[in-house]
């Protein structure tokens, strides 16, 4: 057997991003399943072992790959109105889900602290600021429109693959839920 040979100088590195990256684009392509310890690090050319002084589990890099993808852009230009705002909001959590549809398989493990949530609902927060609600209320509010953007996804998703596979077929194909519950009507 013939092996390559040694390289001189240090060793290359990786870098969290590139881990998230790298995990992030074989979830878009593949789905959540297929993404492995051992297959993002064979995308990178490392060996599972060296990802795991990175990231010590498929859970967390799922948890940093979640993160990275709700990354979204909020404007911080808001509207004279409040649900102007949270509309917008929740719209941009929907196209992400659409992106990656993976993250309809991500179950809830606790509450999301990572930056880009925190970003999230500190944002939604200060779109209500002037609503005589106290912070209990608001939080809420928030926790209900991002389920809302996250059943929706979910659901348009399930709906597409249906529809993608031929699962519903008939007089009412599933391709728009409004016109189906219209034809039933």
């Amino acid at each position: 057997m013939i092996s390559a040979r040694a390289q001189r100088g240090p060793k290359r590195e990786m870098s969290l991003k590139q881990i998230v990256d790298s995990a992030i684009a074989i979830a878009d392509k593949e789905g959540l399943s297929a993404v492995s310890m051992n297959k993002v690090a064979a995308s990178l050319g490392f060996t599972t072992m060296a990802l795991y002084r990175y990231v010590p589990s498929k859970e967390d890099l799922i948890l940093l790959m979640q993160d990275a993808v709700l990354d979204i852009s909020i404007s911080e230009e808001n509207s004279a109105h409040w649900r102007e705002n949270m509309t917008a909001l929740v719209l941009a959590i929907m196209r992400c889900f659409q992106e990656h549809p993976w993250l309809c398989d991500i179950p809830a493990s606790g509450i999301p602290i990572t930056p880009n949530h925190l970003r999230i609902v500190d944002w939604a927060l200060r779109m209500m600021s002037d609503l005589p609600l106290d912070h209990r209320e608001k939080i809420s509010i928030v926790v209900l429109l991002t389920s809302h953007a996250r059943v929706h996804s979910f659901f348009q998703r399930d709906m597409d693959r249906a529809v993608q596979t031929g699962v519903n077929s008939g007089p009412v194909p599933g391709v728009s839920y409004k016109a189906a519950l219209e034809h039933l009507s």
